[in-house]
């Protein structure tokens, strides 16, 4: 009889995690089970700037929080904390593993790391950000930096993070490519077309319209901007066509001139009318499923959840020219069909149109994007390391 895997402990540091919107966060609750089915225990170690519980269990995952805000003495706090918190563990956990390297958090939880004798690994989220090169351009940065260099192993999730880590000279051999995962259990196709109809009507969207989805921050860097310029415009062509959007809406982020003037825009236009802001939501698989095409022109990200998610339930995608991720997630052969590149309020709508004016070519590209996501990205490969 085989020998059952010895189980094993990692703490996982981040400091924005639900019921906080983050991509990172919302990532970590889809692999921690898929961890734990492999013996690996998760607890997560984040920020409470709410009233959050201070501690919470999820499916695979223990999270405790320490009540803080994001910036300024929080982040002193947050350092802090986990410091006293991997020193008064000692012997709890086998591994650190830092989600994003930005925050001086960082060097103190590197420095525990180190001397309680655990192997410490950390995850770069976005370039611009936490990237060496960005690190190197700020005094904390630099100190951050520091400690990154003493890490055991640093993850990235695309090329121009890896030739950032390179050009700061990281050692190759020290750097591993992980991309994220989706669960194909909650990420996946309505089985018919009775079945997204069924969708539709329990989600109150209209069962014989064009329905498009954003899933976001109503930030320019996610293209806020670009999105309610197009649908002003989509809107004239296919006047009932209903855009979703969930995430934080633009009255609850920080204001951006480009996305405040893009909203009094549409506002002035009569686009709001067909705009549903939902918010943060738990069932964004299910408004995938019974929608027609995911609509995201993001600038930036650090890998793109959405985007894989989207695949997984064969929704068609329109997203933007992601620098080194756009590619990586569709593949070469379904680039010129899925990207809008160059990135344009004209070329965005344009496709989004191509989508609804030809439901069968959409299907189709959804179908290929569906087993692209199976090859690539099913979360129980990317826990095993496939």
């Amino acid at each position: 009889m085989e020998a059952s895997t010895p189980a094993r402990s990692v703490l996982m540091i981040i400091r924005r995690f639900p019921p906080m919107m983050s991509g990172k966060g919302y990532q970590m609750l889809t692999l921690s089970p898929a961890l734990e089915a492999r013996n690996v225990k998760v607890t997560v170690l984040t920020i409470n700037p709410g009233a959050a519980p201070r501690k919470e269990h999820y499916p695979g995952a223990d999270v405790v929080r320490v009540n803080a805000n994001l910036n300024g003495s929080g982040q002193i706090l947050f350092a802090l904390w986990n410091l006293w918190h991997i020193l008064s563990n000692r012997g709890k956990y086998d591994l650190v593993h830092l989600q994003s390297l930005s925050g001086l958090h960082v060097p103190f939880a590197v420095l525990a790391a180190k001397l309680t004798g655990l192997s410490a690994i950390g995850e770069l989220s976005l370039l611009g950000s936490d990237d060496p090169l960005s690190l190197e351009k700020t005094q904390l940065g630099r100190l951050i930096l520091r400690a990154v260099r003493q890490l055991n192993r640093i993850v990235y999730m695309s090329a121009p993070l890896k030739e950032s880590c390179l050009r700061a000279d990281f050692k190759p051999e020290k750097l591993a490519y992980v991309p994220n995962g989706v669960n194909l259990n909650n990420f996946h196709a309505p089985e018919s077309s009775a079945d997204k109809a069924l969708l539709r009507r329990q989600l109150d969207l209209p069962p014989d319209v064009p329905v498009a989805v954003f899933v976001g921050t109503f930030f320019r860097r996610k293209g806020a901007d670009i999105l309610l310029d197009a649908w002003i415009e989509i809107l004239k062509r296919h006047p009932q066509a209903i855009l979703v959007c969930i995430g934080t809406p633009p009255q609850k982020s920080q204001p951006e001139p480009e996305v405040t003037e893009a909203w009094t825009r549409a506002e002035k236009a009569g686009a709001l009318q067909n705009i549903r802001i939902l918010g943060q939501r738990n069932d964004v698989n299910l408004f995938m499923r019974a929608a027609d095409v995911l609509a995201f022109p993001s600038r930036a990200e650090g890998f793109g959840n959405v985007i894989i998610e989207a695949m997984a339930t064969s929704l068609p995608c329109v997203i933007g020219p992601l620098d080194g991720i756009s590619r990586e997630i569709v593949g070469d052969d379904l680039y010129n069909q899925t990207v809008v590149d160059p990135l344009n309020t004209e070329s965005f709508t344009e496709r989004l149109i191509e989508h609804f004016n030809n439901a069968g070519k959409a299907k189709q590209l959804g179908q290929s994007l569906n087993e692209r996501v199976r090859q690539k990205f099913e979360i129980g490969m990317i826990a095993i390391g496939r």
